[in-house]
């Protein structure tokens, strides 16, 4: 498993997969979408699985402190979805982060018919200190969340 922060910061990853690769071991690679370009010019075959966390609707990215997200988010998505048969979207669900306004567009996104795992936000340490002391969804919030998922129709497995 290949994962990060965001592993297509280094500049030398795909020499990095190629190595690994070459010694007979299965990629999974975790990135949040960051560099879409580079995403789509990954060999084929290199990667086994992709995995991307859809933080939230790519319009409310900048709410996150990144601004410009948006489109790189879609773009990425939309490779995953071409490029790389064995994919994984994650979703890990934050009251106040995110809202059940956006599940349209996440889902417009994904488009219907793709699957989503859907996490919620457990408190605890972390980088940022506001998450510390955030709260977890109820378990009713995270079933309305997948339902209203499920009504866009994306398939749903809840972790």
């Amino acid at each position: 498993m290949v994962t990060g922060g965001e592993p297509f910061y280094h500049q030398d990853l795909e020499l990095f997969l190629e190595e690994v690769h070459s010694m007979g071991y299965a990629l999974k690679l975790d990135t949040n979408g960051t560099y879409p370009r580079r995403l789509a010019s990954l060999p084929s075959g290199l990667v086994d699985l992709v995995a991307m966390d859809l933080k939230c609707a790519p319009s409310r990215y900048h709410l996150q402190g990144v601004p410009g997200m948006a489109p790189k988010i879609v773009e990425a998505v939309s490779h995953i979805q071409e490029r790389f048969p064995q994919h994984l979207f994650r979703t890990t669900w934050v009251p106040g982060l995110n809202t059940v306004d956006e599940i349209h567009e996440m889902a417009q996104v994904l488009g219907p018919g793709e699957n989503l795992w859907l996490t919620g936000f457990r408190p605890g340490k972390t980088l940022d200190p506001r998450w510390t002391t955030a709260r977890s969804p109820t378990v009713d919030e995270l079933d309305n969340v997948r339902l209203r998922f499920e009504q866009e129709g994306i398939h749903v497995d809840m972790q």
